[in-house]
């Protein structure tokens, strides 16, 4: 269980992140789910990322479209304000720089969201912990270029894992970990002739055994 940033704030129950690292491949796509439930009787901050068209650009660099939402009710909760303030995650091998043309959350590397360390973070305000008015609101969304560079090291391969983050909301902050789908793939061009012989064979097949 972690704990919020501020010391007077209320205990959290957080999802656990995944055991396995989550590949991921060329022109694929993923989605992070975070759900921290807060204290009784108040409703639990939510947000989707959803990761599409994951790009090598070179053996040193990937891209990548990162689409936030803030998923807590708008409506009928305790909250005036609810703000996803960071998010990160760790990738193997480690990035060693992050740049984004995002007009809500600057990139950084090999950061911190409060005490849990992660190497890529996407944050507003003054840091990775929060603080100041920025984030996304309850409600609100972005879509954004994001791009990853690793130093000394080709991908792919290449994992995502540990996907973590912070909202701050009117009565005080929460943070924990995400949970991530299955990443969908898209079939090579080689795949998908191989996969229309195939195809082709059983249908020719399934011919001359009519015709007996």
């Amino acid at each position: 269980m972690k704990r919020c940033l501020l010391a007077t704030c209320l205990s959290l129950s957080a999802l656990t992140t995944a055991a396995h690292a989550v590949p991921v491949a060329q022109g694929g796509s993923m989605t992070t789910t975070f759900s921290i439930a807060g204290a009784a009787n108040l409703p639990n901050v939510s947000a989707t990322v959803a990761f599409t068209n994951f790009n090598f650009t070179s053996p040193t660099s990937l891209t990548f479209t990162a689409t936030v939402t803030n998923t807590t009710p708008t409506t009928g909760n305790t909250y005036s304000s609810a703000r996803l303030t960071s998010f990160g995650f760790d990738t193997s091998p480690v990035a060693t720089a992050a740049t984004d043309n995002s007009s809500v959350y600057d990139s950084a590397t090999n950061r911190s969201i409060t005490s849990t360390h992660v190497d890529v973070c996407l944050y507003s305000g003054p840091n990775c912990n929060g603080g100041g008015n920025g984030g996304l609101n309850l409600g609100g969304s972005t879509s954004f270029t994001e791009t990853l560079i690793f130093t000394g090291t080709s991908v792919p391969p290449l994992d995502f894992s540990g996907f973590y983050a912070k909202f701050q909301t009117s009565v005080t902050s929460y943070e924990g970990f995400g949970t991530t789908t299955t990443p969908t793939t898209i079939p090579e061009p080689a795949s998908l002739v191989i996969l229309g012989a195939a195809l082709t064979g059983l249908g020719l097949g399934r011919k001359r055994f009519s015709r007996r």
